[in-house]
């Protein structure tokens, strides 16, 4: 009966785990494909997107090296740290 009761428990939380990564992903997917747009449309937000859409900046880009405002502020934190 001991055995039983055990493999109950086990089973139990091998769901509980399964559910709780379940709902963890379903959570990121609505961050990332529900809220994220959303939030693009108001505010702070929305001019951030807009400025970043007209200056062409590639925002999912991992290195800015290509982009002139990042350009100068590199340049301008260089000389700031050397002198």
């Amino acid at each position: 009966m001991a055995k039983h009761c055990a493999d109950t428990q086990s089973r139990r939380g091998w769901t509980r785990r399964w559910g709780k990564l379940a709902a963890g992903l379903l959570l990121i997917w609505a961050v990332v494909f529900w809220l994220a747009p959303w939030l693009q449309r108001f505010g702070p937000v929305k001019r951030v997107h807009e400025s970043v859409r007209e200056r062409g900046i590639d925002a999912t880009a991992l290195v800015y090296t290509e982009v002139e405002e990042f350009a100068d502020a590199d340049c301008h934190v260089r000389d700031a740290l050397r002198y």
